[in-house]
Protein backbone atom coordinates (compact mmCIF):
# COMPACT_ATOMS: atom_id res chain seq x y z
CA UNK A 1 0.00 0.00 0.00
CA UNK A 2 1.27 3.47 -0.88
CA UNK A 3 1.63 5.91 2.01
CA UNK A 4 1.57 9.65 1.59
CA UNK A 5 2.90 12.39 3.82
CA UNK A 6 0.25 14.43 5.64
CA UNK A 7 -0.93 17.64 4.01
CA UNK A 8 0.89 20.58 5.66
CA UNK A 9 -1.30 23.05 7.55
CA UNK A 10 -0.51 25.94 5.15
CA UNK A 11 -1.92 23.89 2.25
CA UNK A 12 -5.30 23.28 3.89
CA UNK A 13 -6.57 26.79 3.18
CA UNK A 14 -8.66 29.01 5.43
CA UNK A 15 -11.42 27.80 7.72
CA UNK A 16 -14.74 28.48 6.01
CA UNK A 17 -17.24 30.24 8.31
CA UNK A 18 -20.98 29.61 8.37
CA UNK A 19 -21.46 32.22 5.61
CA UNK A 20 -19.98 29.62 3.24
CA UNK A 21 -17.10 31.73 1.91
CA UNK A 22 -14.03 33.76 2.86
CA UNK A 23 -12.97 37.06 1.28
CA UNK A 24 -9.32 38.08 1.50
CA UNK A 25 -8.14 41.59 0.56
CA UNK A 26 -5.12 41.24 -1.74
CA UNK A 27 -4.47 44.99 -1.91
CA UNK A 28 -4.84 47.42 -4.79
CA UNK A 29 -8.59 46.78 -4.96
CA UNK A 30 -8.14 43.03 -5.62
CA UNK A 31 -9.98 40.47 -3.49
CA UNK A 32 -9.85 36.66 -3.33
CA UNK A 33 -13.04 34.68 -2.62
CA UNK A 34 -13.05 31.00 -1.70
CA UNK A 35 -15.51 28.46 -0.39
CA UNK A 36 -12.77 25.89 0.05
CA UNK A 37 -12.43 24.08 -3.27
CA UNK A 38 -13.89 26.88 -5.42
CA UNK A 39 -11.90 30.10 -5.85
CA UNK A 40 -12.39 33.33 -7.75
CA UNK A 41 -11.35 36.95 -7.44
CA UNK A 42 -12.67 40.42 -8.13
CA UNK A 43 -11.12 43.83 -8.58
CA UNK A 44 -12.73 47.10 -7.57
CA UNK A 45 -12.27 49.90 -10.10
CA UNK A 46 -13.56 53.47 -10.27
CA UNK A 47 -16.13 52.22 -12.83
CA UNK A 48 -17.33 49.16 -10.90
CA UNK A 49 -16.25 45.62 -10.12
CA UNK A 50 -14.42 43.27 -12.49
CA UNK A 51 -15.07 39.60 -11.71
CA UNK A 52 -12.39 37.10 -12.74
CA UNK A 53 -12.92 33.36 -13.21
CA UNK A 54 -16.42 33.41 -11.71
CA UNK A 55 -17.75 30.03 -10.68
CA UNK A 56 -21.45 29.15 -10.80
CA UNK A 57 -20.85 27.04 -7.69
CA UNK A 58 -20.50 30.18 -5.57
CA UNK A 59 -23.98 31.23 -6.71
CA UNK A 60 -25.59 34.00 -4.70
CA UNK A 61 -22.68 33.89 -2.25
CA UNK A 62 -20.48 35.62 -4.82
CA UNK A 63 -22.59 38.79 -4.99
CA UNK A 64 -22.82 38.73 -1.19
CA UNK A 65 -19.01 38.47 -0.94
CA UNK A 66 -18.51 41.42 -3.30
CA UNK A 67 -20.83 43.59 -1.21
Amino acid sequence: MTEFAPVPDFALGPDIPESGYVVQDLGGGAHFVTQGMINTMFVETKNGVVLLDASPFLGDKLLEAIE
